[in-house]
C-alpha cells in the first residue's frame, strides 16, 4: 500500500463528505451521542489484540462500528415510539438523529477500507531467484 494512495483516498472522502454535509449543516448532523457509541467502541476495537495484522484489527473495529450503530439505532428507534403523545414532526425529528450512527458507522467503513485488504507479510509470496 502507497502512502501517497492513502492519503489521497482519505483527502477525496473528507472533501465529498465535507461537500456534503456542508459548512453550515453540520450542526444537524452531530449528535453527542450516537457519536461516542459508535466511534469509542470501534476505535477501542483495535488495541483488543495489538499484536495482530492492522487487516484483522481494522477489520474488527469496520465490524463494531456497524454493531454499534446498529445497536444505538434500535435503542434509539424505541425512545422514539415509546412516548405514548407524539406528533408527527416529533417522529421525524427522532427518526433523523436515530440515523446518524448509521452515517458514523458508513463514514468509518469509508475510512478503514484501505486497511482491509492489507496481505499481512507472511501471506506475500516472494519472487524465486
Amino acid at each position: 500500500m502507497k502512502f501517497l494512495g492513502v492519503f489521497a483516498y482519505w483527502a477525496v472522502c473528507v472533501a465529498i463528505i465535507s461537500a456534503l454535509i456542508g459548512p453550515k449543516n453540520w450542526l444537524n448532523f452531530f449528535d453527542a451521542t450516537s457519536l461516542i457509541t459508535v466511534v469509542a467502541p470501534s476505535f477501542m476495537a483495535l488495541f483488543i489484540f495489538p499484536s495482530e495484522h492492522i487487516t484483522a484489527r481494522v477489520g474488527r473495529c469496520f465490524k463494531a462500528a456497524w454493531f454499534c450503530a446498529f445497536l444505538t439505532f434500535i435503542y434509539s428507534f424505541i425512545r422514539i415510539f415509546s412516548h405514548y403523545q407524539i406528533e408527527t414532526a416529533d417522529i421525524y425529528v427522532g427518526l433523523s438523529v436515530a440515523v446518524l450512527p448509521l452515517l458514523y458507522s458508513a463514514t468509518i467503513a469509508v475510512l478503514c477500507v484501505p486497511f482491509l485488504y492489507i496481505a499481512p507479510q507472511s501471506a506475500v509470496s516472494k519472487p524465486d531467484n
